[in-house]
């Protein structure tokens, strides 16, 4: 059982890490949108 949650770990966390860095990348495109957004207002 401990080498089966073993191999679980090792298949999800990639998954988990290309998940939280699309998010981060998605976030960070947004942020960059609302600079310029802000910027053309002023």
């Amino acid at each position: 059982m401990y080498v089966r949650q073993l191999d679980f770990w090792e298949d999800t966390l990639p998954q988990q890490f290309d998940f939280w860095s699309s998010v981060r990348a998605a976030a960070l495109d947004q942020l960059d949108e609302c600079a310029l957004l802000r910027q053309s207002l002023l």
